[in-house]
């Protein structure tokens, strides 16, 4: 695993896409508007299955302040889907409690302390 952690970062994960140094998503273009938690289906209670003990699913939209990007899409049968706008995105991003980001698991927890003294150690000059 750690050759993964060792090998040289790419530029950025939209190499066609400016960096932004916006407020609003620290430069991702895309915000969080909505936390899903996992429910049993009824194909899952007549099995006997639980839930997973998962965090919440994150449902994103492109950021109102930078993100110029068009997210509509066609469905199955033609139709478009339309991305949210600017103000409905705004709304949307209040109602998400504040305290809602996701918390990594241990043991990736563990590598990015690992990554930050790395990085920190190199930032020191000799």
């Amino acid at each position: 695993m750690s050759e993964f952690f060792d090998k040289p970062k790419a530029a950025g994960a939209n190499l066609h896409s400016k960096t932004t140094n916006c407020r609003t998503c620290g430069g991702d273009r895309f915000v969080l508007v909505a936390l899903r938690s996992a429910k049993a289906s009824t194909w899952m209670q007549q099995r006997g299955m639980k839930v997973p003990a998962v965090e919440d699913a994150g449902e994103y939209a492109a950021c109102p302040d930078c993100s110029t990007v068009d997210t509509s899409f066609r469905r199955h049968d033609g139709t478009i889907a339309r991305s949210l706008d600017p103000a409905t995105v705004r709304e949307w991003m209040q109602r998400v409690p504040k305290k809602s980001a996701p918390t990594p698991p241990p043991e990736m927890r563990r590598q990015l302390a690992e990554l930050k003294k790395r990085a920190s150690a190199k930032d020191v000059p000799a």
